[in-house]
């Protein structure tokens, strides 16, 4: 049967009870998700069928040969003796006319001549000349003990004779006495002659037929001929019992196997290394038919016979890969990721394999995994690709794996913020081109930037049109690097079920691991360390969709260039249902956690974010993006400190909940606003939410046009000793439920509710 389906959560229970506190679950939502879970119960019980038997067993034929693993399988089943009207399978040995034989077709023996014509039997030795040979001692000795046995015979009839001549020469002694003296010694000699040859053939007829291993009588090759022929037949055992380690040989290198003879009843070679014995790029290769067309795991030998690599774990050293972090390993890690998607196993990351300038891509339902304390996937030089990518494909699995970005510059001259041609010094050698588009930030003061096209590079001296510029004033020395969203450690696009679990990321990668039009992907228990833009990145654009993506647990530290920490985003399509819960966001430049554009039912809660260093930098903001509003997107039991802008800033947004969070030692604890002409900010719900010790207020709603903010609520919330007003609503706002909240300690006012049309209750 098929693969069973995944069971995938298709509604967050969680997100409609932190929403909907006082209602049950909806029923129906509750139905289809144990309907799913059924399905897929069901179809793992009836994959499990297939599989065992009820007493625990595994079924009948579920495991042969071709499921073993190389090292466990010899190529060779126990022989036995070729019978008609037998069914054989392919690979099932047989004994024939003193020849062993490999079945090749599974088959119904008839005559064997004519099965063996039709290519259902393989010759693996033929033992005829052996046992040829010793039945041909056996029956020359044989021979040879009858004509000995015959001579005795006769020398014994002639001795019977010669003693009845000399019983009647005794008969006659009365006549002549000389006469009988002279016929007794003569009947003395012929009984001598009569023992001696009885002896001769009683001992020419036991060396013919004495099985005994040891000598019939003294001297020198004295055994039987029995006994050599039972000795030929012994080495005729022995060579067919060891036909199957016969069958399996071994060489150091896959060049080794390239340049060897390899005989045809030989079905598997053990190779040691790739390059060299022991490199761990050594394996189980097995003859295989001529591959149409060849690839990296093959290999073609000396006679023309074609080997195939077996194995489970695939390593790229396996394919010369050398794992210095210096060598370039891009093709054979990309060879290891084929042979992974080919045969359905894994490919391991065995040491620190570089990529200066292209992509790797993997294949649906791959597993990476790091196989070693230092496996790394690294990027050596500045390019506009994805390091690693998987584009449509089901079920990608990164695990246990460093990525890391060696690239960006450094660049010197004094330049004052602002647009127009600057000119700056740099390494030679650069991998940019004019019209490469670069982003330039001062080492000293990172949140001041250009970012423009190269306009003239040559030697040490470049020159970029500035067009985009953040902060002010002058500085001479700058960390530069390419500045485009394909300059990704890991993109899933237009993947489904995709997932990376405990990927480390370093280095000025743009961005570091994205869900591009992705339904079900994952990023859980991931550390990032100084991504330049977005460190984790959900993103919708035209084509697709984003739906589902959990982004969970990570671990994402900032640096003094890292702009954005986890980002949704809907450009120009929508990303539904994502979930970012229980990740740690730490010092960044602009924003923690985002969430903008189309981007609907999105849950952000249980995370940490830990300071926002540019003044108008924010811990989570929801926002207008692409002139579309995010819409019931959830904001709940986060912890924000040290946001110099605000701690959560929702923006031209509808329907947004912002509850139970503790926001503390930021600029403003939260702001709901309108900020853009003709759209309005409504529906938002701030409830429960712990404010203290910020700068500015620790609620406030605004408004840029007049009942454009409005149809709210604000309830049991504690805003304290924060240095503006406790909770601030301004004149353009409208229709405004305050509860009952509590502020005190606050410096300008503990409230000032302004506005129009608001609901006060006992705010204290």
């Amino acid at each position: 049967m098929s693969v069973p389906a995944r069971y995938e959560p298709d509604y967050s229970f969680g997100g409609f009870q932190s929403s909907n506190p006082q209602k049950p679950l909806p029923g129906t939502r509750v139905d289809n998700e144990l309907a799913n879970i059924q399905q897929t119960t069901d179809e793992l019980i009836d994959a499990l069928g297939d599989l065992r038997r009820s007493d625990g067993k595994l079924n009948n034929g579920i495991v042969t040969a071709e499921a073993l693993a190389p090292g466990l399988f010899t190529g060779l089943d126990p022989a036995v003796q070729w019978t008609t009207a037998t069914q054989f399978f392919a690979k099932s040995t047989v004994f024939h006319d003193n020849a062993l034989y490999r079945c090749l077709v599974t088959h119904i023996s008839g005559v064997f001549a004519d099965d063996f014509a039709a290519g259902r039997w393989e010759l693996m030795n033929d033992f005829g000349l052996i046992v040829g040979d010793a039945e041909l001692a056996r029956d020359q000795a044989v021979a040879a003990a009858a004509v000995a046995a015959g001579a005795a015979g006769a020398a014994s009839d002639s001795a019977g004779a010669a003693a009845s001549s000399a019983s009647a020469a005794s008969d006659s002694a009365g006549a002549a006495a000389s006469s009988a003296s002279a016929a007794a010694g003569s009947a003395s000699t012929a009984g001598s002659a009569s023992t001696a040859a009885i002896a001769a053939r009683d001992l020419a007829q036991q060396w013919a037929t004495n099985p005994v291993d040891a000598p019939v009588t003294t001297g020198p090759d004295k055994f039987s001929a029995l006994h050599w022929a039972s000795k030929a037949a012994d080495s005729a055992a022995s060579a067919l019992s060891s036909a199957a380690v016969l069958a399996s040989w071994t060489v150091n290198t896959r060049a080794a196997l390239a340049a060897a003879a390899i005989p045809g009843f030989v079905s598997a070679v053990l190779v040691l290394g790739c390059a060299a014995v022991g490199d761990r790029g050594g394996g189980t290769y097995v003859r295989v038919s001529t591959p149409s067309p060849a690839k990296a795991w093959h290999v073609q030998d000396l006679l023309g016979a074609w080997w195939e690599l077996r194995a489970w774990d695939i390593s790229p050293r396996c394919f010369t890969g050398v794992g210095d972090g210096v060598a370039d390993d891009t093709v054979p890690v990309q060879a290891a990721f084929d042979y992974a998607a080919a045969f359905k196993t894994r490919a391991k990351i065995d040491g620190i394999f570089a990529n200066p300038t292209t992509r790797w891509t993997v294949d649906n339902r791959v597993t990476i995994f790091g196989a070693s304390t230092d496996a790394t996937l690294r990027r050596t030089r500045d390019v506009v690709t994805p390091l690693l990518a998987a584009i449509s494909k089901t079920g990608v699995v990164v695990r246990d794996v460093k990525i890391e970005h060696t690239g960006g510059w450094t660049g010197t001259g004094s330049n004052t913020i602002g647009t127009g041609s600057k000119t700056f010094t740099v390494p030679a050698g650069l991998n940019v081109v004019v019209g490469n588009m670069v982003e330039i930030r001062g080492v000293v003061a990172p949140n001041t930037s250009m970012i423009g096209a190269i306009t003239a590079y040559s030697g040490t001296s470049m020159t970029v049109n500035v067009t985009i510029t953040g902060g002010a004033g002058t500085t001479s020395s700058w960390y530069m690097d390419r500045y485009d969203g394909e300059n990704t450690a890991l993109s899933f696009e237009g993947c489904t079920g995709c997932t990376a679990e405990r990927v480390t990321l370093s280095g000025r990668f743009y961005v570091g691991m994205r869900s591009q039009n992705g339904s079900g992907d994952a990023f859980i228990n991931n550390d990032t360390t100084g991504i330049i833009n977005r460190s984790i990145y959900a993103y919708g654009i035209s084509g697709g969709s984003v739906e589902g993506t959990r982004i969970i647990g990570n671990r994402v530290r900032g640096s003094s260039l890292s702009q954005y920490g986890i980002s949704v985003f809907g450009a120009t399509a929508a990303v539904k249902n994502v979930v970012v819960a229980g990740n740690v966001v730490d010092n960044m430049l602009f924003q923690g956690i985002a969430v903008g554009g189309n981007a609907n039912g999105v849950s952000v809660t249980g995370n940490t974010v830990d300071g926002v260093a540019d003044s108008s930098g924010v811990g989570i903001v929801v926002v207008l993006g692409n002139a579309v509003q995010p819409n019931g997107v959830q904001v709940t039991s986060n912890t924000i400190k040290g946001a110099v802008g605000q701690g959560v800033y929702v923006a031209d947004a509808f329907n947004v909940g912002i509850a139970n969070n503790d926001i503390s030692g930021c600029g403003r604890g939260i702001l709901v606003a309108q900020t853009t002409g003709g759209i309005a900010t409504q529906g938002c719900r701030v409830t429960g939410n712990e404010i203290r010790s910020c700068t500015s207020d620790g609620i406030k709603f605004d408004a840029i046009t007049a009942s454009f903010c409005g149809l709210h609520t604000c309830s049991g919330n504690v805003s304290q000793a924060n240095g503006g007003t406790g909770i601030l609503s301004t004149g353009n706002t409208d229709r405004i439920a305050f509860g009952t909240n509590v502020c005190f300690g606050n410096t300008t006012a503990q409230y000032n509710l302004l506005g129009t049309n608001h609901a006060q209750g006992a705010t204290v």
